[in-house]
This record gives C-alpha cells, structure tokens and sequence, in this order.
C-alpha cells in the first residue's frame, strides 16, 4: 500500500521541500512526471575558469506531466515567489500550444487544479 504524502505548513516551505512534496503526491496517484532543472551546461574557459553557460530553454516549468494526452506544465513557487520573464514566456507557449500550465505553491492548490481538470 502506498503511504500518502504528508503536507509540511505552506509558509514554511522552501520551493525544493513544495517540489518534492509534489512528486511524492503524484507517485502516490501513479502520475507520470519528469523534473526539469536547466540551469546551464557546464563550459571551462582556456584558462581553465568554469562557468554555466545558459541554455536556449530558460524558464521552462519545473516538472512536466502528460495526463490523458495533456501536456501540464508545474512551476514550483513559495508563497512570496514570482515567476521570471523567462518564465512567463515559456507560460505563454505552453499555453498557445494547447498545453496546461499551473503556479504550484503547495499540494492542495495541486489537487484542486487536478481536480477541476477531472485528472483525479
């Protein structure tokens, strides 16, 4: 039997604590789902310096969900986050392409968009 994901207080979560509180949630409803760090790729100057060189797809949700042939975008925020205009560019796309695209501040606001969705 699978153990339900245990909510920690919304005002005292860090994005990383919100966002693994999602994936526990979407394991325990056997949703698929793929994270999605860009942050860079890693390049070393000819005097040996390392940097991060930014990627083409700055902005993009941090996790991705294809329910019933939908594709749904998760950008994890705080309470007090905001997103990017990087961000709200990939928002825009992913909604003109047919996409669905949700600000996740904790798991109830998840549930209530999976819900209004009739995905649960």
């Amino acid at each position: 039997m699978k153990r339900q994901p245990r909510a920690i207080a919304p005002y005292h979560q860090s994005e990383q604590q919100i966002e693994n509180s999602v994936c526990h949630w979407l394991d325990y409803k056997g949703i698929k789902y793929w994270i999605t760090k860009v942050k860079g790729e890693p390049h070393f100057k000819k005097n040996g310096e390392f940097f991060m060189k930014k990627t083409p797809n700055r902005g993009f949700p941090d996790i991705l969900c294809c329910i019933k042939g939908k594709m749904i975008g998760l950008e994890i925020k705080t309470v007090i986050g905001r997103q990017s205009e990087y961000q709200k560019e990939q928002q825009r796309k992913i909604l003109a392409a047919g996409g669905i695209y949700w600000i996740i501040r904790n798991i109830q606001e998840l549930e209530i968009y999976m819900q209004e969705e009739g995905f649960v």
